[in-house]
């Protein structure tokens, strides 16, 4: 009778070890997530690192329900990604990755899948698979369009396409019935469907940084509660009731226009910090995942583009806590910058 192999019953061991030490209760399903996630770590160079370090276990499956690797220096994902099939909440921002493998797109459980800051040009259509998806970010890749595969799905309540090269946006966008948050802030857009204005649950469009020249006028269309965000664009030959209509909305819209020059393709600027948002009892915590330079400050902007809060940013930090009393409910935006410049796509709270 042939006996295994004694390296692989040491590594077979040594995972069962690892993987009781980190749940309280084992399972095949559990080791299956386990091993995936190490081989995910080991091909990139972080052997070193321990699958706990990334990874959240759900207690009563046990199984890992979130994988944490944010600025890891990723620069693939193996085919066992597919296994995690328990999986909901995958953040890969601000690695190496230029492609994705096909079995990414069989984690059908995702709710929130975060891949900003990456060197991805296109996605794939079997994205479409991913039915409970809740929140996409795709912020600071360069992605020239987006698949029409997105628009399919059903559950999708924020999407973050910042920082990209878009100079279009498809109508079909309209078809995104739940969607709350849309940002295309830094992209190539000069101007956006009149469809847009039929989307009544959208609470914030970020124009931001685009290369708008014109508006639909059915824009006006769009809910009065909805936040817009219209400076650093071309829009110097609005009619009088889109300038109202944007004045209502951004007050603060012409001020940066850039009405002189001719639009020009910018170069798409990946691997900007990124900015994170997240609520935690009575306070909110931003992180951007790199070293802060200093003068650099924090601006919380609210639904209508105003400044609601201004805070310098200590040199070296790679994070900031704010207290959420007095500043009120609603949708805000944060944003990284120095001066003018902005440093970070808009990252959009909920509180």
């Amino acid at each position: 009778m042939k006996t295994a192999n004694p390296g692989f019953r040491r590594f077979q061991t040594a995972l069962l070890v690892s993987a009781l030490a980190i749940a309280p209760c084992y399972s095949q399903d559990f080791v299956q997530d386990t091993l995936a996630v190490r081989i995910l770590l080991d091909r990139n160079g972080l052997t070193q690192t321990p699958v706990a370090q990334v990874a959240e276990i759900d207690v009563e499956a046990s199984r890992i329900t979130v994988l944490l690797l944010s600025g890891l220096k990723l620069t693939s994902l193996p085919t066992q990604i597919g296994s995690l099939s328990a999986l909901k909440y995958l953040v890969l921002s601000d690695n190496l990755l230029d492609s994705l493998p096909a079995a990414l797109w069989d984690l059908t459980t995702l709710v929130d899948l975060d891949l900003g800051g990456n060197r991805i040009s296109a996605l794939d259509a079997k994205v479409s698979n991913l039915q409970s998806l809740l929140h996409l970010d795709l912020r600071d890749n360069g992605l020239t369009s987006i698949p029409a595969a997105i628009f399919t799905l059903p559950q999708l309540e924020t999407v973050i396409l910042a920082g990209n090269a878009l100079d279009t946006l498809p109508e079909a966008v309209a078809g995104l019935a739940f969607l709350q948050i849309l940002d295309l802030s830094g992209n190539l857009l000069r101007t956006v469907p009149s469809t847009i204005a039929s989307m009544d649950a959208l609470e914030i469009l970020d124009l931001h940084a685009n290369a708008m020249t014109s508006l639909p006028d059915r824009i006006r269309g769009l809910p009065e509660a909805t936040g817009v965000r219209l400076s650093a664009n071309h829009l110097c030959d609005l009619g009088p009731d889109l300038q109202a209509w944007a004045t209502g909305k951004d007050p603060e819209w012409r001020e940066d226009q850039t009405c002189a020059s001719p639009v020009r393709p910018r170069t798409v600027q990946a691997g900007r910090p990124g900015l994170r948002a997240f609520a935690e009892g009575g306070r909110i915590r931003l992180d951007w995942g790199s070293r802060a330079a200093s003068g650099m400050e924090v601006v919380l902007h609210d639904a209508k583009g105003r400044d609601v809060l201004k805070s310098p940013v200590a040199a070296g930090a790679t994070g900031f806590v704010l207290d959420r009393a007095g500043l009120g409910g609603g949708f805000i935006w944060a944003e990284l910058r120095v001066g003018r410049r902005s440093l970070a796509s808009a990252a959009l709270v909920s509180f």
